[in-house]
């Protein structure tokens, strides 16, 4: 991997939001390798940030089962609160992401 992208706890808490809102996500959980992934930067400054939305109260860790039937088939990673969806920047986020989706689906 090339050099890490430097970032700031808004760039993963905007898309741990993106992640929430997206129809292509079957679950919002994140974990910290798949958001450090994304943002194309260390585990380190994830782990960072996401410890200081937790202490914000804005993520919490959370796991899904894939297969309840098997619980070696969790998902472990973090998720936005009820917090966050109270946010406006996230109720805006909201707003524009289901104008964009009426205007593909034609509703």
């Amino acid at each position: 991997m090339g050099k890490y992208q430097k970032i700031t706890k808004q760039d993963v808490l905007n898309l741990m939001m993106d992640i929430d809102l997206s129809v292509m996500s079957s679950i919002n959980i994140m974990s910290i390798s798949c958001i450090s992934n994304c943002l194309e930067t260390s585990k380190y400054q994830v782990r960072k940030y996401i410890k200081e939305l937790k202490n914000d109260g804005l993520v919490d860790k959370d796991c899904c089962c894939i297969d309840p039937e098997y619980s070696s088939r969790c998902y472990f990673g973090f998720k936005i609160t009820d917090k966050v969806k109270k946010m406006y920047q996230y109720k805006e986020k909201k707003q524009k992401y289901h104008n964009h989706i009426n205007k593909i689906w034609g509703y």
